[in-house]
């Protein structure tokens, strides 16, 4: 058969239902799920056949068995969709030459793909963008996924999501495609108007979505602290802690230890004359304006006093690793922290 030359933008590119062997390939779940659907979409409209779709384990699948599936046509008119899951187990230095030659001339009759978290490129991706596609799929950035969720929410859950409702879900749910659209249509149900006009705010997500989140990962306590407001910080910690073991004071330390490096980084650039945008890009806050609230309080404190609070929180945590009580010592912490951002007396 002839080969077609692959399409500049093939790694990201949809599939349009002639490709006869397709890679989709990378970290995020709910990507490699949305690529093979999609080839499903344009398999059936492409050759306006069934599919007879086989799967198989890549890790327990024999060459043979995979080949034979491919080139067997079968009892009805369909077009058979054969896929290696785990693929990467599959894709070995005693198969490889064989699929290679397999992606070299394929059958018309059937699409092979192969599927697979991690993924090591070769000669077979070269003869695979010959009739097909590879397709990766990466987790995204904050602003990515903020990007997609809006997106998302529009053409699927048929409600608008408000701009700082998208980088507050982010924020709260993390980068991962699939939570983030399970929690989308649970908003969608609760959104305010109807219709067309129907929207998510930033206040539903934080009432619906951050409770969540903030039972799950001690990651937020540092917007509370960042507040300077010592009754928030407390409040999250009581959140967090519950009824839980001592040592889930642990992590909730390190989130402590981490925002006062940072502050304390941000102090020593803001002194040097980096503007706010670019200390903000380099240290990886976001989002934009969470940029703002750290510099803010790094250039409030200065360089001098904002090492001190890192060396404190430091000293909190080797405490805590000494076995002196963890509750006790994140709260004092995190009171002393919100207390000198704010002004207010140190209340040690």
């Amino acid at each position: 058969m002839a080969k077609r030359a692959p399409p500049k933008t093939a790694r990201q590119a949809a599939p349009d239902g002639t490709e006869r062997v397709v890679i989709i390939k990378g970290h995020d779940a709910f990507l490699r799920q949305h690529f093979l659907d999609k080839l499903k979409e344009a398999l059936a409209k492409a050759t306006g056949l069934d599919l007879d779709i086989v799967r198989f384990d890549g890790e327990a699948a024999a060459l043979a068995d995979v080949l034979d599936e491919c080139r067997s046509p079968g009892l009805l008119p369909v077009h058979k969709l054969v896929v290696v899951d785990r693929a990467d187990a599959f894709v070995k230095e005693a198969t490889r030459p064989a699929l290679e030659r397999y992606a070299a001339e394929p059958d018309e009759r059937a699409t092979l793909v192969l599927r697979s978290e991690t993924w090591r490129p070769g000669r077979l991706d070269k003869a695979v963008e010959q009739v097909g596609k590879v397709i990766s799929c990466e987790a995204v950035g904050p602003q990515q996924a903020a990007q997609w969720a809006t997106g998302r929410a529009q053409a699927f859950h048929k409600v608008r999501l408000r701009a700082d409702a998208a980088q507050l879900l982010v924020d709260s749910v993390g980068v991962e495609l699939a939570r983030l659209d399970a929690e989308l249509a649970k908003l969608a149900t609760d959104a305010e108007g109807v219709g067309e006009e129907a929207e998510i705010t930033a206040e539903l997500v934080r009432t619906h979505v951050r409770a969540t989140r903030e039972a799950e990962t001690p990651w937020p306590l540092q917007d509370e602290v960042l507040s300077g407001d010592p009754a928030r910080a407390l409040a999250y910690i009581e959140l967090w802690m519950g009824n839980a073991p001592r040592d889930q004071a642990v992590p909730a330390m390190w989130a402590c230890v981490d925002l006062t490096r940072v502050i304390a980084t941000a102090a020593r650039m803001a002194q040097a004359g980096a503007p706010e945008g670019v200390i903000a890009k380099r240290l990886k806050i976001w989002p934009p304006q969470r940029g703002g609230v750290v510099v803010g309080a790094a250039r409030r404190l200065g360089p001098a006093r904002a090492a001190q609070l890192h060396a404190r929180a430091c000293e909190a945590d080797a405490a805590m690793k000494r076995g002196v009580h963890s509750r006790r010592t994140l709260e004092t912490l995190c009171v002393e922290i919100a207390s000198r951002l704010s002004g207010r007396p140190d209340t040690r």
